[in-house]
């Protein structure tokens, strides 16, 4: 990490992990650590992804944790083909196809990841800097598509008004206990800054 941030402008720092703490929306306590011990080395901004759902943000030394922005891109369901071990656990044979296997596996779409709104609800992040400093950070509410066909979900679209704000209410609800301010206006969601350390 030393060696990364004295290579570039900025250095970001991202983890694939699916762990919650108990609740998918909030971080295992391994990712809080890790992302404290990246921000501390040097990192100016921790983006976490994989649990597929939106967690709250947090700052330390003045710098972001976003613990989850969600999915960006999510479509597992038209891949053109699959492992056969994948079948196997659905009792289905060497003639069965990726339609055979979604069905089967999210019966019809009444379980699992296409039954489950948050999955496809998320924010795309866009961060400004001025020099070394953040200067803003902004969250775009994105849908991918629930309850749309399998052809159509997946890909990002802006979210509608009620959907960007049940978002951003979800981020500004679970970016509380970390202390982090996050406010709705004209369909995007302002992360409110920590005030600069003042000199000793």
């Amino acid at each position: 990490m030393a060696n990364a941030s004295r290579q570039a402008d900025y250095t970001i720092v991202t983890i694939h992990t699916h762990e919650g703490d108990g609740d998918r929306f909030v971080p295992a306590q391994f990712l809080v650590a890790f992302a404290h011990a990246m921000i501390d080395a040097g990192a100016d901004i921790f983006v976490g992804h994989g649990p597929h759902v939106v967690r709250g943000i947090e700052f330390r030394n003045g710098k972001p944790i976003l613990y989850s922005l969600a999915n960006f891109l999510f479509q597992n369901e038209t891949l053109l083909r699959l492992p056969s071990d994948n079948y196997e656990p659905y009792d289905l044979d060497g003639d069965a196809h990726v339609a055979d296997f979604n069905d089967r596996r999210y019966d019809n779409d009444t379980r699992g990841f296409p039954a489950q709104r948050e999955i496809w609800e998320s924010v795309v992040a866009v961060a400004e800097w001025d020099g070394s400093r953040l200067a803003d950070l902004r969250l775009h509410p994105i849908t991918l598509g629930f309850g749309e066909s399998r052809m159509v979900r997946g890909r990002p679209m802006l979210a509608s008004a009620e959907l960007g704000a049940k978002i951003i209410g979800d981020v500004i609800r679970l970016s509380e206990p970390f202390g982090t301010t996050v406010v709705y206006e004209d369909g995007v969601g302002r992360v409110e800054l920590p005030a600069p350390a003042t000199e000793k």
